[in-house]
């Protein structure tokens, strides 16, 4: 008998959308010299739904390999996957990808805690 078992759970979400937008705010606040017309300054607080999609993208890039990051985001016939653009700008993605944080860098759990979410994510795989 195949057990369902959900490897991102709705609680892991909720972590990795706390921890993201929570470390974007500190590196925005701390950050003095953030260039004018850097996309850092059109950051806005991802949702339980758009972190999904950001997840999904990953595992996808895991099975449809191109050269290089933005490839993937190309309306070249060459390189074109359509999927990444209908589900979120290149930009959206490289500024969730910079900001993806798992725990609070000022807050760092023991390594020795089995609550941990590393932890909950060895016991999910």
């Amino acid at each position: 008998m195949v057990k369902n078992v959900l490897f991102v759970t709705d609680d892991l979400l909720h972590h990795l959308v706390v921890q993201t937008n929570f470390f974007a705010q500190q590196f925005i606040e701390t950050c003095r010299n953030i260039p004018k017309h850097s996309y850092v300054r059109f950051w806005n607080p991802t949702t339980h739904s758009e972190m999904k999609k950001f997840l999904g993208l990953i595992l996808i890039m895991g099975l449809v390999h191109k050269p290089a990051t933005h490839f993937y985001w190309s309306t070249d016939k060459i390189f074109q996957t359509p999927v990444f653009n209908t589900v979120m700008s290149r930009n959206r993605f490289n500024l969730l990808l910079k900001f993806f944080h798992i725990n609070d860098n000022q807050n760092l759990p023991n390594p020795n805690d089995p609550n941990r979410v590393i932890e909950k994510l060895f016991e999910n795989f």
